[in-house]
């Protein structure tokens, strides 16, 4: 989720900076965070998109303060999914008779950070999942005769733990710096909630359960390696624009987590997927502008098909989504609020390892058409 180090302050007398900041963010402070929390009260989750962010390292965070040890960060991160494709073919014809599956899921994440100085910090983050995912009923002709809710899902998410540390003292090197990050995720969410699949058989509706779609469930049940990386460099001589680029993958080596899937060579279980996230553009962030700051760069999200390190088999839905990527971001004093909103350019349901092996088409799955991604920081 939107998280930053402390990176520079534009103020030539810093403390004097600091203390009309300060003053300013408390007037500032509780208007812009109901904005942010009325922008993203609701939000979803496609079939294959992931649950992590790559936290852009900010050129123009003006809460330089080596004083604050603690950093605490509420985020935000939502979409709808509802548009099938196959492959990178749309199959618009599932909306139009309303069996699109849809997942709406919220996923909330607190993460505290200590900072042992001003370049390395370690964090802990715990996310929270609340999702639902619906569907059409198909008759026995095979048109649709209504929806439902397959899933109500609910629960915590799997907990990571993060290191990170930067090249160069920001203070010494402000035009330029770059982030590595070294992580762990545990497996704390559930992986095995339940859902109701409905039929129609001889003029009657019947409901069987099942354990819930993986893409709805709040953990995956593996452990996984989290790898960062994160930088920006400030392109022009007044400091107001700047190039960032992030990345962040993580490496699953559990093939599989043991929960059944279905009687089909490869997958049987559930697959515990890789993940991973790249983002890259430019921030423009003028002194005037009181710690306002807004960025445009390109984004891409997805599982891969084949992993880095163990067995690719298992039912997961490989595949991307590349996006263009608004954001605005607004700091000060010990303050940060951040959002984004990624819309989607590209979206493919890449053919998984148990199609390949068998030969054949791949499946589809659901993508959004935009994502939004909000986060709220304070330094203590």
């Amino acid at each position: 989720m939107p998280d930053a180090f402390p990176i520079r302050n534009h103020c030539p007398i810093q403390n004097h900076c600091r203390n009309r900041t300060r003053t300013l963010s408390q007037r500032g402070l509780l208007g812009l965070l109901l904005l942010v929390l009325v922008s993203t009260s609701a939000s979803g989750q496609s079939c294959i998109l992931t649950r992590i962010d790559s936290p852009v390292l900010s050129a123009f965070d003006s809460s330089l303060d080596h004083e604050n040890k603690w950093q605490f960060t509420f985020g935000w991160r939502y979409g709808y999914s509802f548009r099938h494709f196959r492959g990178s073919h749309e199959e618009p014809h599932r909306v139009e008779e309303g069996s699109q599956v849809v997942n709406n899921v919220n996923l909330a994440d607190l993460t505290l950070r200590y900072s042992f100085s001003s370049q390395t910090s370690i964090s802990i983050g715990v996310p929270y999942l609340m999702a639902t995912r619906s569907a059409g009923l198909r008759g026995e002709n095979g048109e649709v005769v209504r929806r439902y809710t397959r899933s109500n899902n609910r629960g915590l998410g799997d907990i990571s733990v993060v290191g990170k540390h930067l090249l160069w003292d920001p203070a010494e090197h402000p035009r330029s710096n770059l982030s590595l990050g070294l992580g762990v995720k545990l497996p704390t969410g559930d992986n095995m909630q339940q859902q109701n699949r409905i039929s129609i058989e001889d003029g009657e509706e019947v409901v069987t359960t099942s354990t819930a779609d993986n893409s709805v469930q709040p953990g995956d049940g593996g452990f996984g390696v989290i790898l960062e990386i994160g930088g920006y460099r400030v392109l022009n001589h007044s400091g107001s624009l700047a190039l960032y680029g992030t990345g962040t993958y993580i490496i699953s080596p559990e093939e599989t987590s043991g929960v059944y899937f279905r009687d089909r060579p490869g997958e049987e279980e559930v697959s515990i997927a890789d993940q991973y996230v790249a983002r890259l553009g430019l921030q423009l962030g003028p002194q005037g502008w009181n710690g306002w700051s807004v960025g445009l760069g390109g984004r891409i999200e997805g599982i891969p098909v084949h992993d880095l390190i163990g067995g690719s088999s298992g039912r997961r839905r490989p595949g991307y989504m590349v996006s263009v990527e608004p954001s605005v971001t607004w700091s000060r004093g010990n303050h940060s609020v951040s959002l984004a909103l990624p819309w989607a350019v590209e979206r493919n349901r890449e053919r998984s390892y148990s199609d390949i092996i068998r030969d054949v088409e791949g499946g589809d799955a659901a993508f959004p058409d935009y994502l939004v991604i909000a986060g709220w920081s304070v330094r203590f």
